[in-house]
């Protein structure tokens, strides 16, 4: 019985080492790493920073998204969605994330500045292929 009762205690002392040793090192290995590549669309439209990236699970990235002479900032797709601009990504996973940038339309007539000849349309008004109304291309006033 002595000796029965010596094994036993031998075995727990052994089971209880092991268990403790590698639930240790589990915990010191089981750091997530996720990435975080960016693009930009179009191409020419702006730059993201950061642009791309590897971060710790759980670390906030924050993205800013900075457009080109003549456009606008317009939303975010992909792995996150949105119109804030800088926007917080927390990384709980690999993100795939794209800028959206587009052409600045000035007075919201619907024709982008870079080719648009009447610059100042009056809210409503319906506009040509150049972004002029007729009240902006009436000469004589009438």
């Amino acid at each position: 019985m002595r000796l029965y009762h010596s094994l036993l205690v031998f075995f727990l002392i052994l089971f209880l080492g092991c268990t403790n040793d590698s639930s240790d090192s589990d915990t010191e290995s089981e750091v997530k790493t996720y990435t975080l590549p960016v693009s930009v669309t179009p191409s020419e439209g702006g730059t993201v920073s950061p642009s791309s990236g590897t971060y710790d699970e759980g670390k906030s990235v924050e993205l800013t998204g900075t457009p080109s002479t003549g456009y606008v900032f317009k939303e975010w797709t992909g792995g996150v969605t949105g119109t804030t601009n800088p926007i917080s990504v927390t990384m709980n996973s690999n993100k795939y994330i794209t800028g959206v940038f587009e052409l600045k339309d000035t007075d919201g007539d619907g024709v982008t500045d870079d080719i648009d000849t009447c610059p100042d349309t009056p809210s409503g008004e319906t506009v040509d292929e150049n972004g002029c109304s007729d009240s902006q291309t009436d000469g004589d006033s009438d």
